[in-house]
Order: structure tokens, then sequence, then C-alpha cells
């Protein structure tokens, strides 16, 4: 093997060490979240109707007519829960378009 084949086996052993040891780090902090997103639905159902609606207002969140406290904090976890799908997709896009750019200019010892 030559000295590049070295190099390149070494920066790929790096760099799959640093994506496992970043999986890790969004596993836990999905988890933190997940245990904030039970206290927030815990403290949905301490609120009266029109505080919820109030909430939802102040979102942007469409009740749809809902009037029931149920079905409010229903729509506001729909809202929230899809928010949060949009805004991880939103930062996979923007991973996966930086990771493109990286790979600009990398000697892949092909010529």
């Amino acid at each position: 093997m030559t000295l590049s084949t070295h190099k390149r086996i070494r920066e790929q052993a790096r760099k799959r060490q640093e994506l496992l040891e970043e999986q890790k780090a969004l596993e836990e902090q999905e988890n933190a979240e997940e245990s904030e997103s039970l206290k927030d639905d815990m403290n949905l159902e301490s609120m009266t109707v029109p505080k919820l609606k109030d909430l939802a207002e102040a979102n942007e969140i469409d009740l749809d007519g809902a009037t029931k406290k149920a079905d409010i904090i229903e729509k506001i976890i729909t809202a929230k829960t899809q928010a949060d799908v949009d805004e991880a997709l939103n930062e996979d896009v923007e991973d996966a378009e930086q990771s493109e750019g990286d790979t600009d200019g990398v000697d892949t010892g092909t010529a």
C-alpha cells in the first residue's frame, strides 16, 4: 500500500468516528427533546381553553374550529410536531449540501 492509501484509510476511519459521535450526540439531544416535549404536553393540560387558544393564535396554529380542550391540545401538539419534523428535514438538507461541499478538492487518489 502506498502512503496516500494509508492516509485515505486513516481519514475515512476518522470521519466514521466523527459521524458515530455526532449520531450519539443527536440521539441524546432527541431524548432530551422528547422529555421536554412531554413536560410541554403536561403544561398544556394545565392551561385553560382561552390560554390554549391564545397560545395557538400566537403561534399561528389553525384550530380548525376546535373548541374542546382536548381537541385544541391535539391541534397544538400536531402543529408543533409537524414544525419539528420540517425543521429536522431542513437541517438534514443543509447538512447534506454542506457535506457535498466538503468533498470538493479532496484527493480521492484516482488520477
